[in-house]
Formats: structure tokens, sequence, C-alpha cells
């Protein structure tokens, strides 16, 4: 594993137990060099239920006359892959990854879903070895500025129905309307965690997860509003089909 000081300073988390620090950056692909690895999935697992309760906490307070389903929109923005993988970016947290020989050469240190997973992990190991505060502190180190754009700079996208706001935008341009899909579940039947997908057309738009269908759509449909692609992606199959 490279540094583990390096890390440490990074997270601003010091591990009384250095191994689960080292399980959090042990990307599943290691199994192929090493069949008896453990790999960072159970840790992500927990950490994903960490962020979600942190997160929540916080947009709780910070927005204390918002609605339900403003609080979830706002969660789902800040909790989605995507922010969840620039972050992890934005921390370089890609560069500690353990991975397989394959890949590693196949760019997989920089894959949106390893990056998301990492940061998680790293989460759910500073909770299962210092407790809730030092995660709280993570959560506060890590996601400061999306919660700051999550409570502040974007209430209107978040109170207007994320899913309907797609629609809307998607309209001005085509009749063909936006799909959803839940591509996985998994977790307990009293925790689980959902996946889905936006599409139009045969374009994928946008991905988000929640711990139920109805978060995980809005999370797509608000990344799908953050995609910087959507409208070219739309006018440029709508030239196709004049041409």
């Amino acid at each position: 594993m490279r540094s583990s000081e390096e890390l440490q300073q990074i997270i601003g988390y010091r591990f009384k137990k250095l191994e689960l620090l080292k399980l959090a950056v042990t990307h599943p692909s290691m199994r192929v060099d090493q069949p008896r690895s453990g790999d960072n999935q159970r840790l992500e697992f927990l950490g994903d239920a960490v962020a979600q309760l942190l997160l929540s906490e916080s947009i709780f307070k910070q927005m204390p006359h918002t609605n339900e389903g403003g609080m979830t929109q706002a969660r789902a923005a800040v909790a989605s892959s995507k922010s969840m993988a620039a972050i992890a970016r934005k921390f370089n947290l890609g560069k500690f990854l353990r991975l397989s020989r394959s890949e590693e050469s196949t760019g997989g240190r920089n894959r949106d879903a390893a990056l998301a997973d990492v940061l998680e992990a790293i989460l759910g190991a500073i909770y299962l070895d210092g407790g809730i505060e030092p995660a709280r502190a993570a959560i506060d180190l890590f996601f400061t500025d999306y919660l700051s754009e999550a409570t502040t700079s974007t209430p209107k996208v978040q109170e207007s129905n994320p899913k309907g706001k797609l629609q809307e935008v998607i309209q001005d341009y085509t009749n063909l309307l936006p799909t959803y899909r839940i591509t996985e579940e998994f977790g307990p039947d009293h925790n689980k965690t959902f996946m889905a997908t936006v599409h139009w057309g045969e374009h994928l738009l946008g991905s988000g997860k929640g711990t139920s269908k109805k978060d995980a759509e809005i999370g797509a449909a608000l990344s799908a509003i953050q995609n910087p692609s959507l409208i070219a992606i739309i006018q440029s199959a709508e030239d196709l089909k004049k041409s």
C-alpha cells in the first residue's frame, strides 16, 4: 500500500487499526492477483449508510425551512455516485487504491465507481475504528463544498422536482420522455440501497442511488440535470432524425 501516513494526513484521521485503512483501499480486482485478499465492498456498504445518516443530519440542520422532499433531493445530489467520485478525485484518493495488474492497466484507478467506493469504504473504516465523531469530522472535511452548494445555491432545482425538471428540459427539444431503471439493490430488507439510471432513448443521462427507489431515481435525475452534455446529446440525436 502506498504511504498510509500520507493518506491519513489527507483524510485527517489516524487509525488505531491500520488494517482497516488497507482494506478500505483494496479494490475487488485484487482477488484476481491475491485470491485470499479481502476487498473494500463490505466497508463501502457500511460507509454508504454512515454517509446517508450524517449527510441527512447536516442537511436537516442547514435547511431548517425545507420539507422532506427538498431535503431528500439535496441529499441525493450530495451523495450521488458522481459527487462521490468527484470528491475522491479532489482528495486524490485514487492514488492509494490497491488494484490488480489488469485493472490498473485498463484505467481502473480513475473509474468513477472505484473512486466513489473507496471514499465510502474509508468513511466506513473511520466509523469502525473511531466511532461516530471521527466519521462526522470526515463528512465535514469531504462534503463541505457540496453541502454548501446543495443547501444554498441550488434550492430552486431541489424544490422544483428534479424528475419533472429533467422532463421539462427534454420536452423543449423532443416528445421522447426519459425513462428510469432500478439497476441494482443490495443490503438487508430493513436497510436497502438502490441504484438507478435515467435514459433518453438509447442514451444514459445520469445515475443515482438512495435508500428507496424514489430517492435513487431523484439522484439519477439530478445527475442528468447537472450533466454538461445533456442538451448536446438531445440536440445531436434530434438533428440526426431530421437529416
